[in-house]
């Protein structure tokens, strides 16, 4: 008796450790992607600049006839120079930001493309 429970022991454990031999695992194969991201400035910082009126004061009223103009075109020469050039700078800003989101676009459908063709090869040879 006691041969033969040592004998089906022997039996179950050499079939047992050739299971994991016929067991097929399978393969783990990963893809691996990079993107980019296009980090914008705020909207505030896009917008063109206001032109804003000119604040009077009491002591315009008090001034000539020709001194009043000369200070009201003073004013505005300077704030048509500010504002333009506030503009150009935001206008510079966002030809900026479109220029950058054409390349990180550009660089992440290359990425796309890339993982797909990856991903299209492996499971093809398998």
């Amino acid at each position: 008796m006691t041969r033969f429970i040592l004998l089906a022991f022997l039996f179950t454990l050499l079939s047992l450790s050739g299971c994991d031999l016929m067991q097929t695992r399978p393969d783990v194969k990963i893809v691996t992607v990079e993107k980019m991201a296009l980090v914008e400035p705020d909207a505030q910082y896009l917008n063109d600049c206001k032109v804003e009126p000119w604040p009077f004061s009491k002591t315009f009223h008090t001034l000539g006839m020709d001194e009043k103009e000369d200070a009201l075109t003073r004013v505005l020469i300077a704030q048509y120079a500010n504002t333009t050039l506030c503009s150009n700078d935001k206008r510079s800003i966002r030809e900026e930001v479109e220029r950058q989101r054409k390349i990180v676009d550009a660089y992440n459908a290359g990425q796309d493309a890339r993982a797909a063709a990856s991903k299209a090869a492996l499971e093809k040879g398998n």
